[in-house]
């Protein structure tokens, strides 16, 4: 009988090392787990922090946008943009954060000096501007983007802020994604509802992307210096075209397609709209 109990005790005492000769080191599960941080552990947050919210559905046709957002997010939208954003006080814009989705034309400039264009602008015009990331990545349905992490110091209230953006191109159109907030407080706070809202953004691809469908003259790409947004005069038929790049409106004669004289505007002119009753053209510089 002693002989069994000692027998069953050297097999329990070898079956103990075994187990432990199987233990994977502590540096080798903390480098798997950092490795997942992006994936599994960031979805287990997002679903813990969005389990009471409750999402809507939105659409955005004519940039081809389709997404879901918080319904305690306030929505405001303009011709090619949308803005999501955390209220405060009713206000929005709000330090608590915000989620950006814009679209504009590339004019068949590619997508490294869209976003190289966007980190001048910033250094250039955001205070304390520092560039923390810049690397491939995806978002939504496996959409490929190049994705920039920066932050600067707000000129409002003087508060530093972390800015995330993706910047894609789709069917000749550069669509920039853009997640800002609060940097201590309210950025990494919000980022697991971020996050879902950024998963769930979907942009349809067309088969033929005809830019003379949105009565832009197909020749208008060609000739001006990376195009932004275009308006037409119905009473003369000329087109005014703002160009970002070289700070100019180009007016193009309807009739033939072609250029008949650069107007030197502010710096990077964006948006612009015509007042036919008074001949007026108003344009509107970034920043």
């Amino acid at each position: 009988m002693i002989g069994l109990v000692l027998v069953a005790s050297l097999l329990l005492i070898l079956l103990m090392f075994c187990d432990i000769s199987n233990e994977v080191p502590y540096d080798r599960i903390n480098n798997k787990l950092s490795g997942r941080s992006d994936s599994w552990f960031s979805n287990m947050h997002v679903h813990q922090a969005s389990a009471s919210v409750e999402w809507l559905n939105y659409s955005k046709p004519n940039i081809q946008l389709k997404m879901q957002y918080p319904s305690d997010w306030q929505k405001v939208e303009n011709q090619n943009n949308v803005t999501l954003s955390l209220s405060q006080n009713g206000s929005l814009g709000s330090e608590k954060g915000n989620v950006s989705i814009e679209s504009y034309p590339s004019g068949n400039e590619p997508l490294e000096e869209h976003v190289g264009l966007g980190i001048l602008n910033y250094r250039k015009h955001l205070p304390n501007f520092v560039l923390n990331n810049s690397v491939t990545d995806i978002f939504g349905d496996n959409t490929t983007a190049h994705k920039i992490l920066y932050s600067y110091t707000n000129v409002d209230n003087h508060e530093p802020y972390t800015v995330t953006e993706f910047w894609t191109i789709i069917d000749g159109k550069v669509y920039l994604i853009k997640y800002q907030a609060e940097a201590t407080r309210h950025y990494s706070a919000n980022l697991p509802i971020v996050e879902k809202i950024i998963d769930s953004i979907h942009i349809e691809r067309t088969a033929i992307f005809n830019v003379t469908s949105q009565n832009y003259p197909s020749l208008a790409f060609d000739i001006t210096h990376d195009p932004y947004d275009i308006a037409v005069n119905p009473i003369n038929n000329m087109l005014y075209i703002t160009n970002l790049r070289s700070d100019k409106v180009s007016v193009m004669d309807g009739a033939t397609d072609k250029i008949l004289t650069d107007i030197k505007v502010g710096t990077n002119p964006e948006g612009i709209t015509i007042r036919s009753d008074n001949n007026m053209i108003y344009v509107a510089n970034s920043f």
